[in-house]
């Protein structure tokens, strides 16, 4: 109702420029904005249109909005007509006809009342028309060409296959054992993307899988062999590797429990079923049948404790089934209970190769913070550098760097809010936390922490807003204190053990890079 009040407002011009714009009609306006940007946010931009007759708000709002902005500003600006000819072109590419068919009526009658009332000439009317159909036509065109297809297709290929690998990387704990500092890096400036960098580990992974897989099936003449693995949330299995000579294999995910699933979450590592019972059969099968026997081992927990529930365990499985109905023998339960073995082993050497690669991450970001520091030789490209090394580490939200002098010290350098009102000024070692840690050469506060304001310079001058604060003595090794570096961060618990102790072998290089200077 909206839409169309405002539709109608549009056509009998309340919204030309040096007409009568009533009051109601801004209010009219301001309705139109506030219930196109609701249908924006609750997904009508994304989500497909339901059945009915008019389709969704959405495109009638936005459509409305447009040219209301489009009359009222377009005589001052006339490149505006690319708004609606743009929207016009979005709409018809993202939306089926069916859902365009009350916005497309709302646009003609907008802009034959226009030109029935005498605020747009024939001209304008069929030029305008023009435009939007061209826009509409065109977009249509190129995307249903067999380039633009190709393009989509083998962007959606590569998309759904690095979620894929993310997600596979995540399920077998390849990022569990980085290294404490990796926790705490900004996500913004990370040198190498930890889960980017996952696809060759599970790719080897994977490609090992299938490989044991197949020799266990073709060794063993089995119809399948699979390996199952829980999701971190321990909601649902997923088949992660198969090898099978069956076509009615399904995707899953499939819910724990089901199954033979179910019979592995309690003390036993392996069940064997000869012949097979339906309602513990495999979850991957479309139909079961021809199943014989069914033989599931849960991978051993050396390494990893699985997830755990009420004393039930959800752990990655390896499950086998054959057409025979003969017992499964000894040597092919031992057979099996090796695989899981040699499988489990794969997965936690693919966790220590990943999170070497991490490892390595880290030192990269330690030395570059060192290499800002090495290049610089005066005293001011000591002080910038210093800077730029500390947000190689901390993504900070206020940096200050004070020099002992006298029986105080002086802020010679500041980034931040408030910064500009601290530099160049004088602070007594009596007051505040740089004073302190250059009294008892210790970084302060206490964990690192801070609640509401706090004193770090003097009793005129007062941080406020931030939860995590550390400010670190500058001394060379067994010399006097030098000056103090601060750093304070927004965001609460930063500064772990793991990131403090960077900063300190930081704060150290600077010592002597200031006293070089």
């Amino acid at each position: 109702m909206v839409g169309l009040l405002g539709g109608s407002a549009v056509a009998v011009g309340l919204y030309e420029p040096g007409g009568d714009f009533a009051f109601p009609a801004l209010i009219l306006a301001g309705l139109v904005l506030i219930f196109a940007l609701l249908e924006m946010r609750q997904g009508g931009a994304d989500s497909p249109p339901d059945s009915s007759f008019f389709g969704t708000a959405g495109p009638l709002l936005w459509v409305v909005g447009v040219w209301i902005f489009f009359r009222y500003f377009g005589k001052v600006a006339p490149q505006l007509i690319l708004l609606p000819v743009g929207l016009i072109g979005w709409l018809v590419i993202s939306f089926p006809m069916q859902a365009l068919l009350v916005p497309i009526l709302a646009v003609i009658g907008m802009e034959a009342g226009l030109w029935g009332l005498g605020f747009q000439e024939t001209a304008g009317l069929a030029g305008n028309l023009a435009g939007y159909a061209a826009a509409g036509l065109g977009l249509s065109i190129f995307m249903s060409s067999k380039a633009y297809r190709r393009r989509m297709r083998k962007a959606l290929i590569r998309a759904k296959r690095d979620t894929a690998s993310r997600q596979y990387a995540r399920d077998l704990g390849l990022f569990a054992d980085m290294p404490d500092i990796l926790h705490v890096l900004p996500d913004y400036d990370l040198i190498e993307d930890p889960e980017a960098g996952s696809q060759p580990a599970v790719e080897i992974i994977t490609a090992a899988f299938d490989l044991q897989l197949e020799l266990i099936r073709q060794t063993l003449v089995l119809s399948t062999v699979a390996l199952l693995w829980p999701d971190p949330e321990g909601q649902e299995y997923r088949l992660r590797s198969i090898a099978t000579t069956r076509k009615d294999i399904a995707p899953g995910p499939f819910e724990v429990g089901v199954g033979i699933t179910g019979a592995l979450m309690g003390a036993e590592e392996l069940v064997s079923l000869a012949p097979a019972i339906p309602s513990l059969g495999v979850p991957y099968y479309l139909k079961q049948i021809e199943v014989g026997g069914i033989l599931a081992v849960r991978l051993p927990d050396d390494a990893e404790e699985w997830l755990g529930f009420d004393d039930k365990k959800i752990a990655p499985l390896l499950c086998v089934d054959r057409p025979g109905q003969q017992p499964w023998t000894e040597q092919e339960k031992a057979t099996m209970t090796l695989a899981a073995r040699k499988l489990a082993l794969d997965v936690n050497m693919g966790r220590q190769f990943q999170a070497m690669a991490h490892e390595r991450s880290a030192i990269q970001r330690v030395c570059l913070a060192m290499r800002e520091l090495n290049g610089a030789l005066g005293l001011e490209q000591v002080l910038q550098a210093t800077i730029k090394a500390v947000r190689t580490l901390v993504s900070a939200d206020f940096i200050s760097i004070s020099l002992a002098c006298g029986n105080g010290h002086c802020v010679a350098l500041a980034e931040g809010e408030g910064a500009e009102q601290l530099m160049g000024r004088e602070f007594s070692r009596e007051e505040g936390l740089v004073g302190q840690v250059l009294k008892i050469n210790r970084p302060l506060p206490a964990k690192a922490q801070c609640h509401g304001p706090t004193q770090v310079f003097g009793h005129d001058h007062l941080l406020t807003g931030y939860n995590s604060l550390l400010v670190l003595p500058l001394q060379k090794e067994k010399g006097e204190v030098t000056g103090a570096l601060t750093v304070a961060v927004k965001e609460a618990e930063v500064f772990t053990r793991a990131r403090q102790e960077i900063l300190e072998l930081i704060a150290a290089q600077v010592a002597v890079k200031i006293d070089l200077g």
